[in-house]
């Protein structure tokens, strides 16, 4: 199902409530986003616990008692939201042997991802054979789609990926010939006629030499293409692609981290978007923004325990601290590991700060560390500001991506296909849980 957004007003009420999310989330506490932040907001976020906080402004229901801008946010907010069809969670299981090393969520993905693919591959009016993957990785969906008969061109970028796809593809074969020749008892799936796995070790973009290469891949029969997480640009370039082959008859696309979008002219992708805020002079189509699209959704949030909410907050003020520190003293934070702070860092404020030389390029002091202390106590009764501020984020969160979801299903409609949208996995499991499916129309078969 695909509803159409109300792009207008999702800009308006995004634009009206920029504050809660158009910063860098270390600079929560800073005195130039601080002062952004309404009065009236910046008193109940500081004052209310947890529990009130819930109640009042993360449920979907209206509270007799809130506050009235919280009120009216949440009507707003409410007013936006954007019903996709949700797909049943697959009962499918998957072996022993092609689940090993698996995680819980990579096996959901492909089981649910590979489901979806084979119902729309024998549901268009054309049925298409042949399946393109793009950034097929180690060919876990691909496999899936191969067993149950279709035939499928993985191209993949990384060429250890592709190399450990082939080794995969040869290894299940050897598997389903050892267990005829044993006569073992074989799974259902196992027994239908396979479908052929072609394996392409190429860096997909819209360039001429992708054309060229697909030229040798995509025949005369109906196709489709498909993409799980596509990341950043790859999306809009795969659209792109899409538009060029005319036997590519179908598309389905789960996209991820928005925030690694290059091309400017990626987002938005629609003209309609495009025109409204050019319109509307909308400032905060940014790395913040988008960054905030590609975080974890709500579910998340209701999931967290009260010991995780109180880590959580830790984290953020600590971290904001010493933001704070490096914003006045001229120093450059600089980390040291992917995940600069790690749960043991922050235990106590001492304890994150003898941290921070192991997770910065930064050596404190003892007049640095006392600098730092002088901060804490100023910000020591923010903590419950911060979090509950994180609470309103992840309400944000879900506008933001599905208002690039939809800018990307306009983008196609325009083009004069159908599109629709469906929420495929449970995004308590996988976040990035929309799968985009685009049908071109007969037309242009």
């Amino acid at each position: 199902m695909y509803m159409q957004m109300d792009f207008l007003g999702v800009l308006e009420f995004l634009s009206d409530y920029s504050w809660m999310f158009d910063f860098k989330v270390t600079q929560i506490l800073t005195d130039v986003t601080i002062s952004k932040v309404p009065k009236e907001w910046r008193e109940y976020l500081a004052s209310t616990s947890l529990e009130e906080f819930n109640n009042s402004v993360m449920r979907r229901q209206l509270c007799s008692d809130a506050p009235h801008f919280i009120t009216t946010f949440k009507n707003r907010l409410n007013k936006l939201e954007v019903n996709f069809t949700v797909m049943k969670n697959e009962s499918k299981k998957m072996s022993p042997e092609k689940s090993r090393g698996l995680t819980r969520k990579k096996i959901h993905e492909i089981l649910n991802f590979s489901t979806f693919i084979q119902e729309k591959c024998s549901s268009t009016p054309a049925v298409a054979t042949t399946v393109i993957d793009v950034g097929s990785g180690l060919g876990y969906i691909g496999g899936e789609l191969v067993a149950g008969g279709l035939d499928v061109v993985g191209i993949e970028g990384n060429r250890h990926f592709h190399q450990a796809a082939i080794k995969r593809s040869l290894e299940e074969k050897r598997r389903l010939v050892s267990a005829k020749i044993s006569d073992e008892t074989l799974d259902l799936e196992d027994c239908k006629e396979r479908g052929k796995m072609s394996h392409v070790n190429f860096m997909f973009d819209n360039s001429p030499e992708t054309v060229e290469m697909l030229d040798n891949y995509v025949g005369s029969s109906p196709s489709t293409m498909i993409a799980l997480h596509a990341c950043g640009d790859l999306t809009p370039d795969i659209f792109r692609i899409f538009s060029k082959f005319s036997t590519l008859q179908s598309l389905s696309v789960v996209s991820c981290c928005y925030h690694k979008i290059k091309n400017k002219d990626n987002f938005p992708l629609s003209q309609e978007l495009s025109k409204i805020s050019a319109r509307q002079g909308t400032e905060f189509f940014n790395h913040y923004f988008l960054r905030l699209g590609s975080q974890e959704t709500i579910d998340r949030w209701w999931n967290m325990s009260a010991s995780a909410h109180a880590d959580h907050s830790k984290n953020v003020v600590f971290r904001s601290i010493l933001e704070i520190f490096s914003l006045r003293e001229g120093r450059t934070l600089k980390k040291t590991r992917r995940k600069a702070v790690r749960k043991d860092d922050v235990t106590s404020f001492s304890t994150f700060v003898s941290s921070v030389s192991d997770s910065y390029q930064l050596e404190l002091s003892d007049s640095d560390k006392e600098k730092l202390g002088n901060i804490y106590r100023d910000k020591s009764q923010l903590f419950d500001y911060a979090e509950n501020l994180t609470g309103c984020q992840y309400l944000i969160q879900g506008v933001i991506e599905s208002l690039i979801v939809c800018d990307r299903a306009q983008c196609l409609r325009e083009q004069g296909f159908s599109v629709t949208i469906h929420q495929i996995f449970d995004q308590i499991i996988s976040p990035r849980s929309k799968v985009l499916h685009a049908v071109k129309p007969q037309s242009e078969r």
